[in-house]
């Protein structure tokens, strides 16, 4: 069970609203002992976007992953 694994608590600074993403009860494990957890985001963040060009603008915005430890 994936409650059995230890998974680093990774945030996403950006955020805007809590993920709401559904879980996934398990994880991928593979004969080499690779483990491979595949846990859907959803992510709503702000980002300041410059329109200046429009409709020739290209926007970038940045993630920022944290974890608490």
């Amino acid at each position: 069970p994936k409650e059995k694994f230890w998974l680093p608590d990774i945030v996403i600074n950006e955020f805007m609203e809590e993920n709401k993403a559904p879980s996934v009860p398990y994880v991928y494990l593979y004969n080499d002992g690779a483990v491979h957890d595949a846990m859907p985001v959803r992510v709503v963040s702000s980002c300041n976007l410059n329109i200046y060009t429009f409709p020739f603008d290209v926007q970038n915005c940045s993630l920022t992953f944290n974890s608490y430890i």
